[in-house]
């Protein structure tokens, strides 16, 4: 039995989901929600800074928010995230991709200048930095997750991984 099946059956067959940073309308099932910005989740923290027991989580959606860190909160963000992972548990990321951007921005598409930018008035939205496969490849790395494997986009210049908390040490 692997790990993460041991630590099911040891909640009863319960797996716990978080989504950081839900969409409105998401349908959510029965997961946890967490937002930095209040009355949007369950939950209103920073992702830096959860109020989560260590290794609480089978999975966890991190969907759209990286890439309103600082590329040094990065780091931060993502040890947090393994931190409530249970052993063998599932990292979904998905963050802009900025080399489909910047081939649409090449093609004449300039709306996609909106989702470099993010023009919003909340700060909490604003784009603080970017990702390519590769960056964000060893960026989850560096953070102790496996290389993973690549996800079809669900939304235009998207870039979406599936990673494991299962290495063993950060590096």
């Amino acid at each position: 039995m692997a790990e993460s099946e041991a630590v099911n059956a040891e909640r009863g067959g319960v797996m716990r989901r978080l989504i950081i940073g839900p969409k409105a309308g998401e349908d959510i099932g029965d997961a946890v929600t967490l937002d930095v910005r209040p009355g949007l989740a369950q939950w209103t923290a920073d992702v830096r800074e959860m109020p989560f027991p260590a290794e609480w989580f089978d999975e966890v959606l991190f969907s759209h928010v990286l890439e309103h860190l600082e590329r040094d909160q990065a780091p931060l963000a993502l040890a947090e995230i393994r931190r409530v992972l249970a052993p063998g548990g599932w990292l979904q990321i998905a963050v802009p991709d900025m080399v489909l951007c910047a081939k649409s921005l090449l093609a004449g598409d300039m709306d996609v200048l909106l989702n470099i930018y993010s023009p919003h008035d909340d700060a909490a939205q604003h784009h603080r930095w970017g990702y390519t496969r590769e960056t964000l490849a060893e960026t989850l790395y560096r953070a102790g997750f496996d290389h993973g494997n690549m996800l079809p986009p669900t939304e235009p210049h998207e870039l979406r991984m599936m990673v494991s908390a299962d290495k063993a040490a950060t590096v």
